[in-house]
């Protein structure tokens, strides 16, 4: 799928479609919001605020940072200074 390829979307007013831009389509967005009852809001909410992680990357995410949590207390750490030095001798910068 060509992703530079135009999305029209489209506003039915008195039964004439109007063609939106994404400018327009977020002011429109942000209108109907303005009517939203309380448990309208409450949805959208939700919905804004469920992120979805692919369970692999979710679990290597978490073993990844269970292992950095061992490697601090074990001391496995670099001052800011030590970090700089070592990347710039790996990336010759």
């Amino acid at each position: 799928m060509n992703q530079n390829k135009e999305i029209n979307r489209y506003l039915c007013i008195d039964q004439k479609f109007i063609k939106m831009d994404l400018e327009a389509r977020k002011y429109h967005i942000i209108e109907q919001v303005m009517f939203l009852t309380e448990l309208e809001i409450n949805k959208v909410e939700a919905v804004l605020n469920t992120t979805s992680i692919d369970p692999l990357v979710e679990k290597e995410l978490i073993a990844r940072a269970l292992e950095s949590e061992e490697d601090i207390k074990a001391g496995k750490v670099f001052t800011i200074e030590e970090a700089e030095a070592r990347l710039n001798q790996q990336f010759g910068a």
